[in-house]
């Protein structure tokens, strides 16, 4: 592994490697490429995951390759010197992991690399370095499941032992809804067009839901922003987003989150890069969801630029490029401006009539961006999950109180920017 101290002067006409480099990571080749530094495009697959088609970005690579043999594709990225391997969207962490260890580049314990995807592997890890983790089991078979429910007493969540984006997440309050749940994740794709081999069933945990995001550096941890994440529940089967509020750095639930945090990365071993934590905050404390060991998605990295004056895109730059200006970032963020991150929520089911109607929502005093993902002609399905999302609307503005005011008036456009032919409100969030 490369020492940091070294780093500086090794990059030069290198290039850096980034794996599935989609979502918000297709952001991160563009800010290594504003600092001169060429990217490589490394798929795990040829074709693009469901959960990101239509997030590529071409343009800012030199070459793009797809690992079809790890023996043909160390050998390739050997051939081209790189300085350092990312991990791009979740799809790429294991990947990215593994090319870095063999090429011995900086990279995350490699004693860890399977408890930084597998979410049940994951949960235990934290458990042995004695942190609060959740009850769970993976199970292939309802009975297994239904028996340690029994035994741990309903409500528990079944969900994938390796997806993203909310993806499946069942709410099962009896054995009838646990065993419909399993037989509905085993054996099926998920979203990010693998097969969930297990499914992975935890004791439900209630408590609000918070948002770490950090950036690391040779074990040394930078948190670059914090939210507050709002849900509804739908009754039954599994959870929508509401909205996220961006979180000053400063206060006691803050306090509380960022030790905790800290306290998983070292127990999952990051060491480098950009990290996605996502836990509750329940009586006894913060308690793990997941962490993603990439980048968050969504566009959250260029609103917290906007927001803070840098974030993840530019201090996972640093951590790769330039250890030396990284420490000078070990402290806390200021915020310039407060942000809403808004998933929009369909009520209905059916057929879209026209394009979704955004014109009265731009002219909010808070509007900084919208992101639809379905067009005239396209099925909507009512909102699940973040994934059954139709779009999202960025908010951000120096008062609080006109994000309250714009949040309000979203929710209430919503209901007529979608035309439907032949809906169905049946199971709506509430």
């Amino acid at each position: 592994m490369q020492s940091p101290s070294n780093l500086q002067f090794e990059t030069n006409n290198r290039p850096v490697v980034i794996v599935d480099a989609y979502s918000s990571a297709n952001a991160l080749a563009e800010a290594f490429s504003k600092e001169g530094f060429e990217c490589v495009h490394v798929q795990t697959s040829q074709a693009t995951p469901p959960l990101f088609v239509g997030s590529e970005k071409p343009e800012f690579f030199k070459s793009v390759l797809v690992n079809t043999d790890f023996e043909e594709t160390v050998a390739a990225l050997a051939a081209m010197h790189p300085f350092a391997i990312v991990p791009g969207a979740e799809s790429g962490v294991d990947l990215a992991d593994a090319l870095a260890t063999r090429l011995s580049l900086m990279s995350n314990d490699p004693r860890k690399v399977g408890a930084r995807r597998d979410k049940f592997r994951m949960q235990e890890e934290i458990r042995l370095a004695g942190l609060r983790a959740i009850p769970q089991v993976k199970v292939q078979h309802p009975d297994e499941a239904v028996a340690w429910a029994e035994e741990h007493t309903y409500p528990v969540v079944a969900k994938p032992i390796a997806s993203a984006g909310s993806d499946s997440i069942f709410i099962c309050h009896n054995g009838r809804e646990l065993r419909e749940a399993v037989v509905a994740l085993v054996g099926k794709q998920n979203v990010l067009g693998n097969i969930n081999d297990y499914a992975l069933v935890q004791k439900l945990i209630t408590g609000e839901q918070y948002v770490v995001n950090t950036v690391s550096c040779d074990g040394r941890h930078v948190v670059t922003d914090m939210w507050h994440s709002r849900r509804l529940h739908e009754k039954g089967r599994s959870i929508a987003y509401d909205y996220a509020e961006l979180l000053p750095y400063e206060g006691d639930i803050q306090e509380e989150l960022i030790a905790y945090s800290v306290e998983v990365l070292a127990a999952l071993g990051i060491r480098y890069g950009a990290a996605h934590t996502e836990l509750f905050v329940t009586s006894n404390g913060p308690v793990l969801i997941e962490t993603g060991a990439r980048m968050v998605g969504s566009g959250v990295p260029r609103i917290v630029s906007i927001c803070t004056g840098h974030g993840q895109l530019e201090l996972t730059v640093l951590a790769y490029t330039d250890p030396f200006a990284f420490q000078k970032r070990l402290t806390p963020y200021t915020l310039i401006k407060n942000a809403r991150l808004v998933a929009m929520i369909s009520r209905q089911t059916g057929t879209l009539i026209t394009d979704p109607d955004l014109s009265e929502i731009r002219k909010l005093r808070s509007f900084h961006y919208a992101r639809m993902y379905l067009k005239k002609g396209d099925t909507i399905s009512r909102t699940t999950d973040l994934i059954s999302s139709p779009g999202d609307i960025h908010l951000i503005h120096a008062d609080v109180e006109q994000l309250d005011i714009d949040l309000k008036e979203v929710r209430r456009l919503e209901q007529t920017i979608f035309e439907i032919a032949d809906a169905s409100t049946s199971g709506a969030v509430e």
